[in-house]
């Protein structure tokens, strides 16, 4: 939600700068829209880890169906185990997902991958 609104900032004053483009106003408000975006750019990568945040397991299992195993650790973790099939060899591929209590995703791994 918070990458829409800022995209929708950034178009708004891109517009407002381009539709004033004759006047040393309009340049002005087209650096200060072009500003913007690149700031808007450079909050979004660095909130990115490779999976949107708060991700919630729920989101997971809808995306990649349900776990073969789950455990629980000693702080209190679940640690999810996700196993399928290769598609092009013989064997399988592991996911491994841990979960704190608040049901979002910490960690996300892959031991065992298709080669």
């Amino acid at each position: 939600m918070k990458k829409c609104i800022v995209l929708l900032v950034v178009a708004v004053f891109s517009f407002t700068g381009c539709s004033t483009m004759n006047s040393s106003t309009g340049t002005g408000l087209a650096a200060a829209g072009l500003l913007a975006g690149v700031v808007a750019l450079a909050v979004v990568a660095a909130n990115s880890d490779g999976y949107s945040k708060p991700y919630y397991f729920d989101d997971y299992v809808r995306e990649n169906g349900a776990p073969a195993a789950h455990y629980t650790a000693s702080n209190g973790d679940t640690i999810y185990s996700f196993v399928k099939p290769c598609s092009y060899s013989r064997g399988f591929e592991q996911t491994i997902v841990t979960v704190n209590a608040n049901n979002r995703i910490e960690n996300i791994s892959n031991p065992q991958t298709c080669s």
